[in-house]
């Protein structure tokens, strides 16, 4: 079903929606962008809209005010969908000794070490999404990267 139509209606969870069907339309991508850097409608989930604006953006640079946002206020959960999705974008090539930090990767490990719920050294969750970026599960380690 087409729902392109939908994609300039009033209200912002039917757009979001009719954009997360037609990610390929640049109008669809345009809000699923901008939805990222604002608290989602009450029927559209984070865990959504995360994935769909990393399939939509070019680069992690172009979500990665936004991704910082997330990383900021989303809880251990979000390992897979959220805050963690959005490590495995920003470091598609784990970061390793001779690979320096972009401006956007040391943004998104402040906003991480600045995040309570993610340094549980128990929770092999968190530790798993940092160990496959190539990233100690350490805060003060990251807190080091991220100058």
């Amino acid at each position: 079903m087409d729902l392109r139509d939908l994609l300039s209606d009033p209200d912002p969870a039917v757009r979001l929606r009719a954009a997360l069907v037609h990610d390929d339309d640049p109008r669809s991508q345009q809000l699923i962008l901008a939805a990222l850097a604002e608290p989602p409608p009450p029927s559209l989930h984070q865990f959504e809209l995360v994935p769909a604006a990393i399939r939509v953006a070019p680069d992690f640079d172009t979500i990665a005010t936004a991704a910082c946002e997330v990383a900021r206020q989303d809880g251990w959960t979000g390992f897979d969908d959220g805050w963690g999705a959005l490590v495995r974008f920003a470091f598609a090539e784990p970061h390793g000794p001779r690979r320096p930090l972009t401006d956007s990767q040391r943004a998104l490990l402040r906003a991480l070490v600045i995040n309570d719920q993610l340094w549980d050294p128990k929770n092999g969750n968190c530790g798993l999404v940092f160990k496959e970026a190539g990233l100690p599960h350490d805060r003060d380690a990251c807190r080091q990267l991220a100058q």
